[in-house]
């Protein structure tokens, strides 16, 4: 899976310059965010200022640019994508709430294994766990795919068809320039997908920014 801002940033070395560190930085964030026991242990401690992580928002900011505005939404269109955004995560949050929910049934179980652990004792119980682990993976990825699909019919239903083959036409772009070959394979639904997935889906300050096109492209501005 490629990620379109990081092939970005590749592109602008130039502008990096101070940020380099700070951005790998950002990265790492990343790879925490999908590491909960890692990021359990390090958020508490994130070294980076406040000021340091604005700029680097902002940056990753001007790389998710270059896939929204060249669509040229309209501000019916912006209002409408981010409602229905802050909806979709909504919804999204309170499923993965509750197919999460058979975690709370091990609480005395894991409490018990961590404590035998500090002690320096045989744990038990880890097969429970990892049965209920088991049982919660697939649903997860589940609902991952039928997110994707809910949110792919609902930016398809916001976007005109010439937006949609723009968005069609970013990806494969994107995609031949970071792996040197020609992006033929695949049907503009698939890619499709794959925008909406990188772009929309996967940006955690979409609808922000969103709103921020939306500002900046009205009357005065």
């Amino acid at each position: 899976m490629f990620d379109f801002r990081y092939a970005f940033h590749q592109n602008r070395r130039a502008l990096l310059g101070a940020l380099t560190l700070a951005f790998l930085v950002g990265v790492g964030g990343v790879l925490i965010r999908q590491n909960p026991r890692a990021h359990a242990q390090t958020a508490p401690t994130n070294p980076i200022p406040a000021d340091i992580q604005d700029l680097i928002n902002s940056f990753e900011d001007v790389g998710e640019l270059k896939f929204i505005t060249p669509l040229k939404l309209t501000p019916d269109q912006l209002d409408k994508l981010a409602q229905g955004m802050t909806t979709a995560q909504a919804t999204y949050n309170a499923k993965v709430a509750k197919i999460l929910s058979p975690y709370r049934n091990l609480a005395d179980t894991i409490r018990q294994a961590k404590r035998q652990a500090l002690l320096g004792k045989p744990t038990t119980g880890e097969d429970e766990v990892i049965k209920t682990v088991n049982t919660v993976l697939p649903k997860r990825q589940a609902l991952e795919e039928e997110t994707l699909k809910s949110i792919s019919s609902l930016v398809e239903g916001i976007f005109t068809k010439e937006q949609y083959s723009a968005a069609v036409k970013l990806t494969r772009e994107e995609q031949s320039k970071l792996t040197k070959q020609n992006a033929s394979k695949g049907s503009d639904a698939q890619w499709f997908n794959l925008y909406v997935l990188r772009v929309i889906m996967s940006y955690p300050r979409i609808v922000p920014i969103l709103k921020e096109i939306k500002a900046t492209t009205e009357p005065g501005n």
